[in-house]
């Protein structure tokens, strides 16, 4: 039904600082600045912690939380508003 499909599309989305990127990569459970289990045909919103005049790094990742469901192409617009 809509559902199965539905659910099949859904990725996990998360924003990353580099040291949470670092855990992350080393397959490591760390925090995020901002995660979606579900994320799906949605709109997004998330401030990132200030940084005092310092540049900084984030990573956004876009994992397959259904690896079973076959691969997956995402698309996603991307606005920063300082």
């Amino acid at each position: 039904g809509e559902t199965e499909s539905s659910d099949a599309a859904n990725v996990e989305f998360l924003v990353l600082s580099e040291s949470q990127y670092a855990e992350f990569l080393n397959g490591h459970d760390s925090e995020t600045i901002f995660s979606a289990d579900d994320a799906h045909d949605q709109e997004v919103n998330s401030g990132l912690p200030p940084t005092v005049n310092q540049p900084a790094k984030y990573y956004l990742v876009f994992r397959n939380n259904t690896p079973k469901a076959g691969k997956k192409t995402v698309q996603a617009d991307f606005r920063i508003d300082f």
